[in-house]
């Protein structure tokens, strides 16, 4: 299996040819890492599931999630398990990547529009769009990657107002997170984030991650908690219940299993941390995938 953690965090994307890119990407997982870049970032998830990490939110994508990342936002889309290890298993998205300027600069300062710089700056936290939404938009988002010149250009703004129309958005990530650009801020953090990832099935300590990047204990919480607005235990602890519910959802492993597996050190524990975050108990979770 690919570890698709290992990459800079920082993504300088190609030049385009054009004001902006779109993409379709079928492929059988998803394997971009813990990355940021200037441009916004509209996607469109057709088929696949998996993790979705957005500044300090993390979340279970799964088909027609409808997704737009602000510019410098920190985000991650890791497939399932299943997708790296069944080559008939496949992921669809679609990816709009633009820039402030990529119409002109100042265009999207226009009063007409206002909607659509709104929706640009609320993106800073990360946007999940609604269900209308997302049905009126996949025609359109299939069909812009087909389409040049003037057609293109006024699709894409179509695809925008669209959007900016939407009054049930989510902003995923609760706390504006931004990291200078390649700098050795950027290194250290997808250090830490890639260990973590690469160590969820164990015991992790604050000791051993705060000696791989070079802080005092105390100075990593203090740095850890800034970056992500949360402990390093609960964002731990996040993880290892999102990690959890994909294993029930699959229906192959007992509670007792998943635990362990994704590094919980005693089932009762596992079971209060996902009421916590959850709501709900594993049990309750489990019967809402499952017939019994």
């Amino acid at each position: 299996m690919t570890d698709i953690f290992t990459k800079p965090l920082f993504e300088a994307l190609p030049n385009k040819t054009g004001a902006f890119s779109t993409k379709r990407l079928v492929c059988t997982y998803l394997e971009y890492p813990y990355h940021y870049h200037p441009e916004y970032e509209l996607t469109y998830i057709i088929k696949g599931k998996g993790k979705r990490f957005t500044g300090n939110n993390i979340e279970e994508f799964e088909a027609n999630d409808f997704v737009l990342m602000g510019r410098n936002l920190p985000h991650v889309w890791k497939s399932d398990i299943e997708y790296y290890d069944n080559p008939n298993l496949l992921t669809d998205c679609i990816v709009i990547q633009f820039s402030k300027d990529s119409l002109g600069k100042d265009f999207f300062e226009l009063n007409e529009l206002k909607n659509i710089k709104d929706l640009l700056n609320n993106s800073k936290y990360g946007i999940k769009f609604s269900k209308k939404i997302k049905a009126k938009l996949l025609p359109k988002m299939k069909k812009i990657v087909s389409l040049s010149g003037a057609k293109k250009i006024t699709s894409f703004i179509d695809i925008l107002d669209e959007c900016s129309k939407d009054k049930d958005i989510v902003l995923l990530s609760k706390k504006l997170i931004y990291i200078n650009p390649g700098g050795k801020d950027s290194q250290r953090f997808s250090k830490i984030f890639n260990y973590i990832i690469e160590n969820l099935h164990r015991e992790i300590t604050v000791n051993e991650v705060s000696t791989l990047v070079g802080l005092a204990d105390n100075s990593f919480s203090r740095y850890f908690k800034k970056h992500t607005n949360e402990s390093f235990v609960k964002f731990v602890n996040k993880l290892r219940i999102e990690a959890s519910c994909s294993l029930i959802k699959s229906g192959e492993k007992n509670f007792t299993q998943i635990c362990f597996e994704v590094g919980f050190g005693s089932l009762s524990y596992f079971n209060r941390q996902f009421k916590q975050y959850k709501k709900t108990t594993p049990s309750e979770y489990m019967r809402t995938f499952h017939n019994f």
